[in-house]
């Protein structure tokens, strides 16, 4: 348990490092969203969320089912993901796409699906 919780932080950290333009700590959404994504759908791996220029978001976390689903299943979940991430990130925010980066473990390749989140803002009337 507590590698567990080590291992966490210390994902916390990169991910917190990696965000462009942002104090540490600025967004407390980062946190929210990624405990939301381990609680809907991650398999228990990693989890790793990253925002750069306040625009571009992208997370990347182990899911075997997501990872091996079609296509268009994989495309249905990451729009949920999107979806998830308009309403922490708030009506107001500033992002415009988001990658969803699906791999089933550690050692494999990785799936990715792009949305371009100011169309979906413009779909579910949140400008």
């Amino acid at each position: 348990m507590i590698k567990y919780l080590v291992s966490v932080a210390f994902i916390g950290l990169i991910a917190m490092s990696s965000c462009k333009n942002m104090d540490e700590g600025e967004n407390p959404n980062n946190q929210v969203f990624q405990d939301s994504i381990f609680n809907k759908y991650s398999n228990g791996g990693e989890i790793i969320v990253q925002l750069q220029y306040q625009t571009n978001l992208s997370t990347t976390f182990w899911n075997k089912e997501m990872f091996n689903a079609n296509d268009e299943d994989r495309k249905t979940k990451a729009f949920e993901i999107a979806a998830m991430a308009l309403r922490i990130y708030g009506k107001d925010n500033t992002l415009e796409k988001l990658k969803v980066i699906v791999t089933k473990d550690k050692q494999s390749p990785q799936k990715t699906v792009t949305i371009n989140l100011d169309s979906l803002k413009k779909a579910t009337k949140m400008n």
